[in-house]
């Protein structure tokens, strides 16, 4: 997929401008009936990166980011079980997941997204969808370097344990409840351990033109030899199918961080209007209106319009 928005802050310092967000190569093979690989490479705000010869500076002022996102080996047996190994984005809620943006209404993402549970995991995740009479249970258990763990190494000697569940039921046109927990030890041995608890619910509705979705989450931080912190985030979104091609809706999000150096909350909320036009099944323009309140810093209007495009079938 790949964007081009155009952006107008209320922040000074950030004139109107273009932005070269997006562009991202999804390399999947369906290897057999039970093998598959997945990987995505992001490049983002179109980097240049130019460095001298033998050495690791650039030649000019270098920009962007290149970054392999996803890479994982996927075996599945049957719907029941399933085993991954590698990098993939964190089973946690709904926009961990579902977060691509030719298929979410906003480019922003709602606050605490990537700031409570961590965003990616290099590890192994046990995974598959379950009947149970006319439910279906989808689970996914994983274990893995957690926040701070590259692809070769981790910061510290404890491993990142979570896990994530949800039940589609029969009811409306969709409807799925789930839970997530996700368990880790931050730091390394020239720092205090840090112990976090993250857990969230979810919850995804849809009948007929409407569909709803919220997102709770919370995580409980313990520095060694200081005093418990919290920081917790909420999401409400509604949306309307104006017709096949039109979706008009409103977001309600909220983020609460801590200053452990000030021991104060961090409050953050921010109200969102959008409106998406897909003009061709792989083709989405958005115009997305975001009005956020802050605590220790002035209130902020942000403006997005942009043009999308999956580069899939």
């Amino acid at each position: 997929y790949a964007d081009v928005e155009y952006r107008d802050t209320s922040n000074s310092g950030n004139p109107p401008g273009f932005r070269i967000h997006h562009f991202s190569l999804i390399l999947t093979k369906q290897i057999d009936e039970h093998w598959h690989t997945f990987a995505e490479i992001e490049y983002e705000d179109a980097p240049r990166m130019e460095f001298k010869p033998g050495s690791p500076t650039c030649e000019a002022e270098c920009s962007g980011q290149i970054f392999l996102e996803a890479m994982n080996i996927d075996y599945s047996p049957v719907d029941a079980v399933g085993v991954r190994f590698g990098r993939f984005f964190t089973p946690a809620g709904i926009w961990s997941i579902e977060h691509y943006p030719p298929f979410v209404v906003t480019q922003e993402r709602p606050l605490y997204i990537d700031h409570i549970f961590p965003p990616l995991i290099d590890g192994v995740l046990l995974h598959g969808t379950v009947p149970v009479k006319t439910l279906f249970l989808n689970y996914d258990i994983y274990a893995g370097n957690g926040e701070g763990g590259s692809g070769n190494s981790d910061n510290n000697d404890k491993k990142s344990l979570g896990l994530r569940t949800a039940i589609t039921l029969p009811w409306l046109t969709q409807f799925e409840i789930g839970l997530s927990a996700n368990a880790d030890t931050l730091g390394n041995s020239d720092q205090a351990e840090t112990r976090k608890l993250s857990t969230g619910m979810h919850s995804k509705l849809r009948m007929g033109q409407v569909a709803f979705q919220t997102e709770i989450a919370r995580a409980s931080l313990k520095p060694q030899a200081s005093a418990k912190y919290t920081e917790n985030g909420f999401y409400a979104q509604l949306g309307y199918d104006h017709s096949a091609a039109t979706k008009l809706g409103y977001r309600y999000d909220v983020f609460n961080d801590y200053a452990p150096d000030t021991t104060m909350k961090v409050a953050n909320k921010r109200n969102t209007l959008f409106a998406n036009y897909r003009v061709h099944k792989n083709v989405v323009m958005k115009l997305e209106h975001h009005l956020t309140k802050r605590d220790t810093t002035s209130n902020e209007r942000l403006i997005v319009a942009s043009v999308v495009v999956y580069l899939g079938e």
